[in-house]
Protein backbone atom coordinates (compact mmCIF):
# COMPACT_ATOMS: atom_id res chain seq x y z
CA UNK A 1 0.00 0.00 0.00
CA UNK A 2 1.57 3.51 -0.98
CA UNK A 3 1.85 6.15 1.86
CA UNK A 4 -0.60 8.82 1.80
CA UNK A 5 0.96 12.40 2.37
CA UNK A 6 0.45 15.20 4.54
CA UNK A 7 2.81 18.21 4.88
CA UNK A 8 4.22 20.47 7.65
CA UNK A 9 5.56 23.36 5.28
CA UNK A 10 5.59 27.48 6.96
CA UNK A 11 5.59 28.84 3.67
CA UNK A 12 3.22 27.03 1.62
CA UNK A 13 0.27 29.01 0.32
CA UNK A 14 -2.46 29.10 3.46
CA UNK A 15 -0.27 27.53 5.63
CA UNK A 16 -2.24 27.08 9.11
CA UNK A 17 -2.20 24.41 11.98
CA UNK A 18 -6.31 24.41 11.50
CA UNK A 19 -5.57 22.48 7.76
CA UNK A 20 -6.03 18.89 7.19
CA UNK A 21 -2.24 19.44 6.15
CA UNK A 22 -3.12 16.73 3.37
CA UNK A 23 -1.98 19.02 0.60
CA UNK A 24 0.85 21.42 -0.36
CA UNK A 25 -1.58 23.43 -2.44
CA UNK A 26 -3.48 26.08 0.00
CA UNK A 27 -6.98 24.82 1.37
CA UNK A 28 -9.45 25.22 -0.93
CA UNK A 29 -12.74 26.40 1.56
CA UNK A 30 -13.31 26.78 5.40
CA UNK A 31 -16.94 25.99 6.49
CA UNK A 32 -17.45 28.04 9.55
CA UNK A 33 -20.46 27.40 12.27
CA UNK A 34 -21.04 24.01 11.02
CA UNK A 35 -22.66 20.69 13.29
CA UNK A 36 -20.75 17.58 13.81
CA UNK A 37 -22.13 14.15 15.07
CA UNK A 38 -19.28 12.21 16.12
CA UNK A 39 -21.08 8.88 15.80
CA UNK A 40 -21.36 9.12 12.13
CA UNK A 41 -18.91 11.68 11.44
CA UNK A 42 -20.76 14.05 9.72
CA UNK A 43 -20.58 17.63 9.33
CA UNK A 44 -23.53 19.73 8.44
CA UNK A 45 -22.69 23.02 6.93
CA UNK A 46 -24.31 26.10 7.86
CA UNK A 47 -24.38 27.20 4.63
CA UNK A 48 -23.50 26.59 1.18
CA UNK A 49 -23.84 23.00 -0.99
CA UNK A 50 -21.04 20.79 -0.28
CA UNK A 51 -22.25 18.71 -3.78
CA UNK A 52 -21.64 21.85 -5.99
CA UNK A 53 -19.96 24.35 -4.48
CA UNK A 54 -16.27 22.33 -5.92
CA UNK A 55 -14.58 22.72 -2.71
CA UNK A 56 -14.50 19.30 -1.70
CA UNK A 57 -15.11 15.44 -2.98
CA UNK A 58 -15.14 11.95 -1.65
CA UNK A 59 -11.25 11.00 -1.02
CA UNK A 60 -10.21 14.34 0.68
CA UNK A 61 -8.53 15.01 4.28
CA UNK A 62 -10.76 17.47 5.98
CA UNK A 63 -10.21 18.96 9.37
CA UNK A 64 -12.79 19.25 11.86
CA UNK A 65 -12.73 21.40 15.10
CA UNK A 66 -13.97 23.62 17.47
CA UNK A 67 -14.45 26.83 16.36
CA UNK A 68 -14.20 28.79 19.80
CA UNK A 69 -10.64 28.48 21.22
CA UNK A 70 -8.87 26.07 18.56
CA UNK A 71 -5.86 27.38 16.49
CA UNK A 72 -4.32 23.86 15.78
CA UNK A 73 -6.07 21.02 14.08
CA UNK A 74 -7.29 18.12 16.64
CA UNK A 75 -8.97 15.84 14.46
CA UNK A 76 -8.57 14.85 10.36
CA UNK A 77 -10.55 12.69 8.62
CA UNK A 78 -11.03 11.32 5.13
CA UNK A 79 -14.57 11.96 2.95
CA UNK A 80 -16.53 9.13 2.07
CA UNK A 81 -19.45 11.29 0.32
CA UNK A 82 -21.27 15.09 0.29
CA UNK A 83 -24.42 16.12 -0.06
CA UNK A 84 -26.12 19.30 -0.06
CA UNK A 85 -25.81 20.09 3.30
CA UNK A 86 -23.77 17.43 4.52
CA UNK A 87 -20.27 15.85 4.36
CA UNK A 88 -19.53 12.80 5.34
CA UNK A 89 -16.58 11.19 7.09
CA UNK A 90 -14.93 7.51 6.17
CA UNK A 91 -16.89 4.70 7.53
CA UNK A 92 -13.89 2.51 7.47
CA UNK A 93 -11.49 4.74 9.68
CA UNK A 94 -9.56 6.61 7.85
CA UNK A 95 -9.53 9.57 10.65
CA UNK A 96 -6.36 10.99 12.48
CA UNK A 97 -6.78 12.11 16.08
CA UNK A 98 -9.71 11.61 18.02
CA UNK A 99 -13.14 12.97 16.72
CA UNK A 100 -14.28 13.69 20.81
CA UNK A 101 -12.06 16.90 20.94
CA UNK A 102 -14.61 17.97 18.74
CA UNK A 103 -17.81 19.81 19.75
CA UNK A 104 -21.43 18.47 18.88
CA UNK A 105 -23.07 21.60 19.98
CA UNK A 106 -25.08 23.32 17.14
CA UNK A 107 -23.18 25.74 14.74
CA UNK A 108 -19.93 26.00 17.22
CA UNK A 109 -17.31 23.46 14.49
CA UNK A 110 -15.75 24.58 11.30
CA UNK A 111 -14.32 22.14 8.42
CA UNK A 112 -11.51 22.79 6.23
CA UNK A 113 -10.31 21.46 3.31
CA UNK A 114 -6.58 20.90 2.14
CA UNK A 115 -3.72 23.00 3.32
CA UNK A 116 -0.68 22.51 4.59
CA UNK A 117 0.26 22.81 8.53
CA UNK A 118 2.84 25.80 9.60
CA UNK A 119 4.33 23.97 12.61
CA UNK A 120 5.12 20.70 14.78
CA UNK A 121 2.01 21.38 17.16
CA UNK A 122 -0.85 19.66 14.97
CA UNK A 123 1.92 16.28 15.44
CA UNK A 124 1.95 16.36 18.82
CA UNK A 125 -0.06 14.73 21.39
CA UNK A 126 -2.89 16.81 22.48
CA UNK A 127 -2.61 20.49 24.44
CA UNK A 128 -4.64 23.08 25.14
CA UNK A 129 -4.50 24.59 21.83
CA UNK A 130 -4.86 21.35 19.92
CA UNK A 131 -2.93 18.42 18.29
CA UNK A 132 -3.70 15.74 17.04
CA UNK A 133 -2.53 13.50 20.32
CA UNK A 134 -1.63 9.63 20.42
CA UNK A 135 -3.72 7.38 18.36
CA UNK A 136 -2.61 4.58 15.49
CA UNK A 137 -2.26 5.85 11.99
CA UNK A 138 -5.43 4.30 10.02
CA UNK A 139 -3.06 3.89 6.92
CA UNK A 140 0.96 3.77 5.72
CA UNK A 141 1.04 7.71 6.44
CA UNK A 142 3.82 9.95 5.38
CA UNK A 143 4.59 13.18 7.30
CA UNK A 144 6.69 15.69 5.01
CA UNK A 145 8.71 18.23 7.24
CA UNK A 146 10.40 20.96 6.04
CA UNK A 147 11.45 24.18 6.59
CA UNK A 148 13.50 25.73 10.01
CA UNK A 149 10.94 25.73 13.69
CA UNK A 150 11.54 27.14 16.55
CA UNK A 151 10.08 24.67 19.19
CA UNK A 152 8.67 26.89 22.18
CA UNK A 153 7.62 23.81 24.55
CA UNK A 154 8.67 20.49 25.38
CA UNK A 155 6.90 18.35 22.79
CA UNK A 156 5.98 14.58 22.29
CA UNK A 157 4.80 12.92 19.28
CA UNK A 158 3.14 10.08 20.80
CA UNK A 159 1.17 8.98 17.55
CA UNK A 160 1.99 5.48 16.84
CA UNK A 161 2.06 3.19 13.23
CA UNK A 162 2.24 -0.60 13.42
CA UNK A 163 2.91 -4.07 11.61
CA UNK A 164 1.26 -2.89 8.41
CA UNK A 165 0.73 0.61 8.60
CA UNK A 166 4.36 2.66 9.07
CA UNK A 167 4.33 5.75 10.27
CA UNK A 168 6.91 8.39 8.62
CA UNK A 169 8.13 11.99 9.41
CA UNK A 170 10.41 12.58 6.71
CA UNK A 171 12.30 15.92 6.57
CA UNK A 172 12.74 17.76 3.16
CA UNK A 173 14.30 20.91 1.46
CA UNK A 174 12.74 21.78 -1.40
CA UNK A 175 10.88 18.92 -3.21
CA UNK A 176 9.07 15.86 -0.58
CA UNK A 177 12.01 13.03 -0.75
CA UNK A 178 15.21 14.86 -1.85
CA UNK A 179 16.77 14.49 1.39
CA UNK A 180 16.13 10.98 1.70
CA UNK A 181 17.46 10.21 -1.78
CA UNK A 182 20.68 13.21 -1.52
CA UNK A 183 23.76 10.93 -1.68
CA UNK A 184 26.28 14.07 -1.71
CA UNK A 185 25.25 15.71 1.31
CA UNK A 186 24.56 18.95 -0.77
CA UNK A 187 20.90 19.89 0.96
CA UNK A 188 20.38 21.24 4.45
CA UNK A 189 17.91 19.30 6.55
CA UNK A 190 15.09 20.94 8.03
CA UNK A 191 15.81 22.21 11.87
CA UNK A 192 14.03 22.24 14.67
CA UNK A 193 15.43 24.75 17.70
CA UNK A 194 14.46 23.99 21.57
CA UNK A 195 15.72 26.47 23.99
CA UNK A 196 17.56 25.89 27.28
CA UNK A 197 14.13 23.91 29.26
CA UNK A 198 12.40 22.10 26.68
CA UNK A 199 13.13 18.57 25.11
CA UNK A 200 11.74 16.77 22.18
CA UNK A 201 10.40 13.26 22.11
CA UNK A 202 9.39 10.73 20.00
CA UNK A 203 7.52 8.06 21.96
CA UNK A 204 5.08 6.40 19.24
CA UNK A 205 5.72 2.43 18.02
CA UNK A 206 6.41 2.06 14.78
CA UNK A 207 7.94 5.46 14.55
CA UNK A 208 10.13 6.42 11.22
CA UNK A 209 11.85 9.83 11.68
CA UNK A 210 14.46 10.57 8.05
CA UNK A 211 16.36 13.80 7.16
CA UNK A 212 15.63 16.32 10.68
CA UNK A 213 17.74 18.08 12.43
CA UNK A 214 17.23 18.59 16.63
CA UNK A 215 19.30 21.62 18.15
CA UNK A 216 18.69 22.76 21.76
CA UNK A 217 21.62 24.31 24.33
CA UNK A 218 19.64 21.88 27.47
CA UNK A 219 20.84 20.36 30.79
CA UNK A 220 19.73 17.34 29.96
CA UNK A 221 18.83 15.42 27.04
CA UNK A 222 17.97 17.36 23.58
CA UNK A 223 15.63 14.59 22.56
CA UNK A 224 14.20 11.36 23.82
CA UNK A 225 13.16 8.11 22.28
CA UNK A 226 11.09 6.26 24.73
CA UNK A 227 8.95 3.36 21.44
CA UNK A 228 9.89 0.42 20.99
CA UNK A 229 10.11 -0.54 17.75
CA UNK A 230 11.67 2.46 16.60
CA UNK A 231 14.21 3.89 13.77
CA UNK A 232 15.68 7.21 12.70
CA UNK A 233 17.54 7.47 9.49
CA UNK A 234 19.78 10.85 8.37
CA UNK A 235 18.90 12.39 11.62
CA UNK A 236 20.96 14.95 13.97
CA UNK A 237 20.81 15.99 17.17
CA UNK A 238 23.35 18.05 18.94
CA UNK A 239 23.37 19.65 22.39
CA UNK A 240 25.10 23.20 22.52
CA UNK A 241 25.14 23.02 26.38
CA UNK A 242 28.25 23.32 28.43
CA UNK A 243 26.55 21.92 31.27
CA UNK A 244 28.09 18.84 32.80
CA UNK A 245 24.69 16.97 32.14
CA UNK A 246 24.26 17.57 28.75
CA UNK A 247 23.03 14.76 26.33
CA UNK A 248 22.07 14.56 22.58
CA UNK A 249 20.32 11.61 22.74
CA UNK A 250 18.34 9.37 25.48
CA UNK A 251 17.41 6.00 24.56
CA UNK A 252 15.03 4.55 26.91
CA UNK A 253 13.84 1.43 24.96
CA UNK A 254 14.63 -1.60 23.63
CA UNK A 255 14.78 -2.13 19.77
CA UNK A 256 15.80 1.16 18.20
CA UNK A 257 17.37 1.57 15.13
CA UNK A 258 20.01 4.74 14.40
CA UNK A 259 20.87 4.63 10.63
CA UNK A 260 23.89 7.27 9.43
CA UNK A 261 23.23 9.75 12.27
CA UNK A 262 24.98 12.03 13.84
CA UNK A 263 24.69 13.35 17.71
CA UNK A 264 26.87 15.99 19.20
CA UNK A 265 27.86 17.45 22.67
CA UNK A 266 30.45 19.71 23.91
CA UNK A 267 33.26 18.14 26.13
CA UNK A 268 32.18 19.37 29.09
CA UNK A 269 29.64 16.86 29.70
CA UNK A 270 30.61 14.32 31.68
CA UNK A 271 27.57 13.02 33.56
CA UNK A 272 26.91 10.89 30.41
CA UNK A 273 28.28 12.08 27.20
CA UNK A 274 26.99 12.44 23.21
CA UNK A 275 24.00 9.27 23.46
CA UNK A 276 22.23 6.98 26.42
CA UNK A 277 22.21 4.10 24.69
CA UNK A 278 19.17 1.19 25.62
CA UNK A 279 19.32 -2.61 25.40
CA UNK A 280 18.84 -4.18 22.34
CA UNK A 281 19.70 -0.95 20.17
CA UNK A 282 21.68 -0.40 16.49
CA UNK A 283 23.69 2.29 15.61
CA UNK A 284 25.30 1.97 12.30
CA UNK A 285 27.15 4.01 10.00
CA UNK A 286 26.47 6.85 12.93
CA UNK A 287 28.71 9.82 13.92
CA UNK A 288 29.38 10.60 17.64
CA UNK A 289 31.23 13.24 18.41
CA UNK A 290 32.96 15.21 21.60
CA UNK A 291 31.75 14.55 24.73
CA UNK A 292 33.22 14.77 27.99
CA UNK A 293 33.04 11.23 29.02
CA UNK A 294 31.77 8.78 26.38
CA UNK A 295 30.03 9.32 22.55
CA UNK A 296 27.94 6.35 23.60
CA UNK A 297 27.36 5.72 27.30
CA UNK A 298 25.08 2.34 27.22
CA UNK A 299 23.50 0.60 30.23
CA UNK A 300 24.46 -2.47 32.57
CA UNK A 301 22.40 -4.60 30.72
CA UNK A 302 22.97 -4.17 26.74
CA UNK A 303 22.40 -6.51 23.66
CA UNK A 304 23.76 -3.83 21.13
CA UNK A 305 25.03 -3.59 17.56
CA UNK A 306 27.53 -0.38 16.50
CA UNK A 307 28.65 -0.52 13.12
CA UNK A 308 30.51 1.67 10.94
CA UNK A 309 30.24 3.99 13.37
CA UNK A 310 33.13 7.22 13.62
CA UNK A 311 33.64 8.09 17.59
CA UNK A 312 35.78 11.83 16.94
CA UNK A 313 37.57 13.60 20.21
CA UNK A 314 35.50 12.15 22.24
CA UNK A 315 36.87 12.65 25.69
CA UNK A 316 36.94 9.17 28.09
CA UNK A 317 35.81 6.67 25.76
CA UNK A 318 34.13 6.04 22.45
CA UNK A 319 31.75 3.25 23.69
CA UNK A 320 31.13 2.84 27.70
CA UNK A 321 29.89 -0.04 29.02
CA UNK A 322 29.39 -0.75 32.63
CA UNK A 323 28.90 -5.01 32.54
CA UNK A 324 27.13 -4.85 29.80
CA UNK A 325 27.79 -7.14 25.96
CA UNK A 326 27.70 -5.24 22.79
CA UNK A 327 29.11 -6.22 18.86
CA UNK A 328 30.80 -3.06 17.69
CA UNK A 329 31.97 -3.52 13.92
CA UNK A 330 34.60 -1.88 12.10
CA UNK A 331 34.43 1.26 13.68
CA UNK A 332 36.60 3.87 13.80
CA UNK A 333 37.93 5.78 16.92
CA UNK A 334 40.24 8.92 16.61
CA UNK A 335 41.23 10.62 19.26
CA UNK A 336 38.79 9.07 22.57
CA UNK A 337 42.12 11.18 24.57
CA UNK A 338 41.31 7.76 27.02
CA UNK A 339 40.26 4.56 25.65
CA UNK A 340 38.60 4.07 22.56
CA UNK A 341 36.01 1.00 24.40
CA UNK A 342 35.77 0.73 27.78
CA UNK A 343 33.84 -1.57 30.61
CA UNK A 344 34.07 -0.42 33.65
CA UNK A 345 32.93 -3.71 35.43
CA UNK A 346 33.10 -7.49 34.12
CA UNK A 347 31.69 -7.69 30.54
CA UNK A 348 28.72 -10.07 30.42
CA UNK A 349 28.87 -13.79 29.45
CA UNK A 350 25.48 -14.11 29.03
CA UNK A 351 25.49 -10.89 25.52
CA UNK A 352 29.42 -11.84 24.67
CA UNK A 353 30.97 -9.25 23.37
CA UNK A 354 33.19 -8.92 19.94
CA UNK A 355 35.16 -5.81 18.57
CA UNK A 356 36.01 -6.43 15.14
CA UNK A 357 37.58 -4.93 12.58
CA UNK A 358 37.92 -1.49 14.26
CA UNK A 359 40.34 1.53 14.18
CA UNK A 360 41.67 3.08 16.84
CA UNK A 361 43.30 6.33 16.12
CA UNK A 362 45.40 8.89 18.54
CA UNK A 363 45.40 12.39 17.15
CA UNK A 364 48.03 12.18 14.08
CA UNK A 365 51.36 12.92 14.97
CA UNK A 366 50.20 14.64 18.29
CA UNK A 367 48.65 13.36 21.50
CA UNK A 368 47.98 9.82 21.79
CA UNK A 369 44.65 7.56 23.01
CA UNK A 370 45.63 5.56 26.27
CA UNK A 371 43.55 2.76 25.51
CA UNK A 372 42.31 1.25 22.86
CA UNK A 373 40.04 -1.41 24.29
CA UNK A 374 39.84 -1.06 27.95
CA UNK A 375 38.07 -4.15 30.34
CA UNK A 376 39.63 -1.95 33.23
CA UNK A 377 37.59 -4.33 36.27
CA UNK A 378 39.59 -7.51 35.67
CA UNK A 379 41.22 -9.92 32.79
CA UNK A 380 38.68 -11.25 30.81
CA UNK A 381 38.20 -14.12 28.19
CA UNK A 382 34.77 -12.55 27.27
CA UNK A 383 35.36 -10.20 25.04
CA UNK A 384 36.25 -11.49 21.12
CA UNK A 385 38.73 -9.12 19.56
CA UNK A 386 39.83 -9.94 15.61
CA UNK A 387 41.05 -7.79 12.87
CA UNK A 388 41.47 -4.40 14.91
CA UNK A 389 44.44 -1.76 13.72
CA UNK A 390 46.26 0.90 16.16
CA UNK A 391 47.88 3.47 15.37
CA UNK A 392 49.12 6.53 18.45
CA UNK A 393 47.50 4.25 21.33
CA UNK A 394 49.60 3.39 24.42
CA UNK A 395 47.84 0.70 25.52
CA UNK A 396 46.14 -1.68 22.37
CA UNK A 397 44.30 -3.85 25.07
CA UNK A 398 44.04 -3.34 28.75
CA UNK A 399 43.35 -6.36 30.82
CA UNK A 400 42.61 -9.18 28.49
CA UNK A 401 45.20 -11.48 30.37
CA UNK A 402 45.67 -14.46 27.78
CA UNK A 403 43.21 -14.22 26.01
CA UNK A 404 44.61 -13.34 22.44
CA UNK A 405 43.96 -10.96 19.56
CA UNK A 406 43.25 -12.13 16.22
CA UNK A 407 44.95 -10.30 13.51
CA UNK A 408 45.78 -7.31 15.54
CA UNK A 409 47.32 -4.26 13.25
CA UNK A 410 49.33 -1.46 13.96
CA UNK A 411 50.40 1.20 11.98
CA UNK A 412 53.28 3.33 12.88
CA UNK A 413 52.39 6.30 10.97
CA UNK A 414 49.23 8.92 10.59
CA UNK A 415 46.11 6.30 9.63
CA UNK A 416 43.25 8.99 9.21
CA UNK A 417 43.94 11.37 6.24
CA UNK A 418 42.82 14.14 8.95
CA UNK A 419 40.92 15.31 12.04
CA UNK A 420 38.07 15.39 10.24
CA UNK A 421 38.67 12.78 7.38
CA UNK A 422 38.77 9.14 8.51
CA UNK A 423 39.59 7.80 5.09
CA UNK A 424 42.75 5.60 5.82
CA UNK A 425 45.78 6.82 3.92
CA UNK A 426 47.32 4.56 0.83
CA UNK A 427 49.96 2.41 2.49
CA UNK A 428 48.63 1.99 5.85
CA UNK A 429 48.00 -1.39 7.58
CA UNK A 430 43.98 -0.37 8.17
CA UNK A 431 43.79 -0.05 4.13
CA UNK A 432 45.50 -2.94 3.15
CA UNK A 433 45.32 -5.92 5.55
CA UNK A 434 41.90 -5.72 6.54
CA UNK A 435 40.44 -9.77 7.41
CA UNK A 436 39.54 -12.03 7.02
CA UNK A 437 39.80 -10.11 3.12
CA UNK A 438 39.60 -13.88 1.35
CA UNK A 439 36.55 -15.92 2.82
CA UNK A 440 37.80 -19.10 4.03
CA UNK A 441 37.14 -22.25 1.00
CA UNK A 442 35.87 -19.36 -2.02
CA UNK A 443 37.42 -17.89 -4.15
CA UNK A 444 36.17 -13.82 -3.77
CA UNK A 445 37.34 -11.78 -1.62
CA UNK A 446 36.34 -8.36 0.61
CA UNK A 447 37.72 -5.03 0.69
CA UNK A 448 40.63 -5.13 3.12
CA UNK A 449 40.20 -1.64 4.73
CA UNK A 450 39.57 -1.98 8.87
CA UNK A 451 37.43 1.08 10.19
CA UNK A 452 34.14 2.72 9.70
CA UNK A 453 35.36 4.78 6.53
CA UNK A 454 36.07 2.53 3.36
CA UNK A 455 38.09 3.63 0.52
CA UNK A 456 36.72 2.47 -2.77
CA UNK A 457 38.99 1.89 -5.78
CA UNK A 458 41.07 4.92 -4.42
CA UNK A 459 37.85 6.86 -3.70
CA UNK A 460 36.29 7.65 -0.46
CA UNK A 461 32.95 7.03 1.80
CA UNK A 462 30.43 4.20 0.86
CA UNK A 463 28.06 6.10 2.42
CA UNK A 464 27.47 10.00 3.28
CA UNK A 465 27.63 10.07 7.65
CA UNK A 466 25.57 12.92 9.05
Amino acid sequence: MAFVNFYLSPSATGANNLNSGSTLAAPTHTYGGGTFVRATNTFTVASGNPSTDGFVSAGDYVSVYTTSGRTVATFVMKVDSTTSTTIVGSASGIVYGVNTTVSETANASSLTIGGAWVSELPLAATTTAGGLGTFTVPQSTKFNITGNLTIVASRTIAMAGATTTPLWFSGYNTNPGDLDNNTTDSLSPPVWTLNSTFTLTWSGVFQTWSSLSVSGSRTGTVLTVSASPFEAVRCRSENTSSDVAAVALTVSTQRARFGYCYFKVPTTATTTGVVSGSTRNIFRGCVFDSGGVAGLNYAATTDSITSQCVFINCVGSGILFSTGGGQILNCTFYYGSTDGVKWTGTPSTVTPSSVIGCLFSGLNGSTAMTNGINASAGVTDDVFRACNDYYNVTNPEVNMGDSFAFFPQTDSNPVATSGTNMTPVAGSNARNNGFPGIFENQTYSSYPAIGAVTPIGGGYVPQVFE
